[in-house]
């Protein structure tokens, strides 16, 4: 399934005639992961989880999507996200880069349960204040729930300093 939707972004970028769309700009990533939980407040269960991504840049836009399945014990559970982003290089000393960006995000959390997907939809921006260390990061969530509403949607703001 993975290497179907590879092949359709492929066939798309040649059909529009965006050769720029090359191998190196879709990056891909597939793990398979199996093991037993070492959770020593329950009884030992199988984990069995599998998941993709994709992520494709070109110019000032970025688009990624992930997909996750897992299996603990007898529970199985599926998620998804797919975001975008684009940039606005301003060259300024203070502010070189402003990024706007969306996504929407989807978890069951138990695949034999009806009623209990959650999703989200978070618009936001990033302001990166020195283009190396330091981000200022502004969002807003809005949170749906499958089998009641409530009123939690979220506004952040996270500062973030690498060093």
């Amino acid at each position: 399934m993975f290497q179907r939707v590879m092949d359709m972004i492929q066939q798309m970028a040649t059909a529009t005639g965006e050769q720029s769309l090359a191998a190196e700009q879709i990056s891909k990533n597939v793990e398979h992961i199996s093991s037993v939980t070492n959770d020593t407040a329950s009884a030992k269960q199988d984990l069995n989880t599998h998941g993709g991504s994709v992520t494709w840049n070109w110019k000032n836009e970025i688009v990624e999507g992930e997909y996750i399945y897992s299996e603990v014990g007898n529970t199985k559970r599926a998620g998804w996200h797919i975001w975008a982003g684009h940039s606005f290089v301003t060259n300024a000393r203070f502010l070189p880069e402003v990024q706007l960006v969306a996504r929407y995000e989807q978890l069951d959390t138990d695949l034999d349960v009806g009623n209990n997907k959650v999703d989200r939809i978070t618009i936001g921006t990033n302001l990166y204040i020195d283009k190396k260390y330091t981000k200022i990061q502004f969002n807003y969530q809005i949170n749906g729930e499958e089998d009641t509403s409530i009123d939690n949607n979220e506004f952040w703001a996270n500062f973030q300093v690498a060093f």
